[in-house]
């Protein structure tokens, strides 16, 4: 959760989601919702959890009490979902392409767009006056979340979901990862290239900004991390310590990196690998590592993400399982 009390997880098969204190470990609360969960979004407050379904239903909870506040039908499968920063809108992506902002408190109809594609992935800028779009055919657009009307088309050749998209903390950029397994970094305004930073070897992890839009980071198959600084137009890059892939393969493919609040470390991990890494971001020196509760387990298989506490005072990370499900620890 953003306040970083909670976490809550959800598999694809049809039942449950749950949520953990991350304070205690105990379970907290278990919504049902019998269907199949295809994407799951915290508010920002902290409260609610709202989930898109197939066949095609939104359905949000409020967390400390238990009730479901919002059950509405959607014309699709519920791709992708968002919170506006402020908690007021809820934004939704579906199946058939097409994209519908509510009300959060009462699922009321804001504006509805349309594109043509199946919609993967959709995020706010951080003043919420704009909505990031990405679909299954690359096309990366940005809609205007205040009116009607107003889109601007990004890119046409962006890798998602492999690569997603990122705004940057100042809402003037937007960063996603190419077909030319190029890194390209947008004006917002203009919709133009600015920047363009050679990205690690095969798939990347999704872009990450750093909280103060300083630095630009992302993983790749190969077992190492590209960092960018905005003002310099400097690049770096580093592997995990012991890995010497001379190709992308699936063993050493970073799975999740996180920035701590601080703007300075990054949190890393790899596939096939228990072992969380923490690097100073702007050296690429590893300042410490640990091996993660998921090792001792016999049924997980490795660990498929990692992420920092608001406060920046301890990690969770996300253990995939050997059949089906998974753990947090």
């Amino acid at each position: 959760s953003p306040d970083g009390s909670m976490l809550a997880a959800s598999g694809y098969e049809p039942g449950t989601i749950t949520s953990w204190s991350t304070e205690t470990g105990e379970l907290t609360s278990t919504f049902r919702t019998e269907q199949f969960n295809l994407c799951l979004a915290w508010s920002p407050d902290s409260r609610r959890l709202a989930v898109g379904t197939y066949p095609g239903y939104v359905l949000v909870w409020d967390v400390p009490s238990g009730e479901r506040k919002l059950s509405i039908s959607e014309d699709g499968q519920v791709k992708a979902i968002a919170w506006s920063p402020d908690g007021s809108q809820i934004a939704t992506g579906l199946s058939n392409g097409a994209i519908t902002l509510r009300k959060a408190h009462n699922g009321e109809t804001l504006r509805q767009f349309r594109q043509d594609k199946m919609l993967t992935i959709l995020a706010y800028s951080p003043d919420g006056k704009q909505l990031g779009s990405g679909n299954k055919s690359g096309v990366v657009q940005v809609w205007d979340a205040t009116q009607d009307q107003g889109v601007r088309n990004i890119a046409d050749d962006a890798l998602i979901p492999s690569g997603g998209i990122a705004f940057s903390p100042n809402d003037r950029h937007l960063a996603y990862w190419t077909t030319e397994q190029i890194i390209n970094i947008s004006d917002v305004e203009t919709g133009q290239v600015i920047h363009r930073v050679p990205g690690p070897a095969g798939d990347t992890l999704f872009p990450a900004w750093s909280p103060d839009g300083k630095y630009l980071a992302c993983g790749g198959n190969d077992g190492s991390i590209v960092l960018y600084e905005l003002e310099t137009g400097e690049s770096r890059s580093w592997q995990h310590e012991g890995v010497k892939a001379p190709v992308a393969t699936d063993a050493y493919r970073l799975v999740s990196i996180a920035w701590h609040p601080d703007g300075r470390q990054l949190a890393s991990v790899s596939h096939k690998e228990s072992t969380v890494r923490i690097w100073d971001a702007p050296t690429g020196k590893q300042l410490y590592s640990y091996e993660s509760n998921h090792a001792k387990s016999p049924v997980i298989a490795s660990i498929c993400s990692v992420g920092w506490s608001p406060d920046g005072d301890r990690i969770a990370t996300v253990g995939q399982a050997v059949k089906g499900g998974g753990s947090i620890i």
